[in-house]
């Protein structure tokens, strides 16, 4: 395994809408948005059910979330990072536009109803380890 640089990174989650969070065997696959400001590499995670209980573990105890994802190219990326979740009605809002965005670079159609966003549970994820693996 080798720590890789953000271009790898950003060629990787710029190609796929979905993430895996947790540790084996204990992962869920969740829908992300991202940002790369200044090398600071931000996911944004929207979840349900299962996927919210497996966030609000990880905060409860360290604060911190581990997550993979494969690459087109056969690349294995993993990682982990601090992990909040947003309370801020605007962030809120900015973190679900770059999920939806996430997803319509991709063709994909992403659905979200909002009654009301106090409702909706985004994170964010400060990514602060990213590692390779090349089959």
């Amino acid at each position: 395994m080798e720590k890789i640089n953000i271009n790898e990174i950003l060629e990787c989650f710029e190609k796929n809408t979905e993430i895996n969070i947790g540790l084996f065997p204990n992962t869920k696959s969740v829908k992300y948005g991202y940002e790369n400001i200044k090398n600071e590499f931000k996911l944004y995670l929207q979840g349900l059910g299962e996927v919210i209980d497996i966030i609000k573990d990880c905060i409860k105890k360290n604060n911190v979330i581990h997550f993979n994802i494969w690459s087109n190219d056969g690349k294995f990326i993993n990682g982990d990072g601090k992990i909040r979740i947003i309370e801020n009605e605007d962030d809120k809002l900015d973190g679900l536009n770059k999920i939806i965005k996430q997803h319509e670079k991709n063709n994909i159609e992403y659905n979200v109803i909002i009654n009301d966003l106090n409702e909706l549970y985004i994170f964010e994820v400060n990514v602060e380890n990213t590692y390779l693996t090349k089959n």
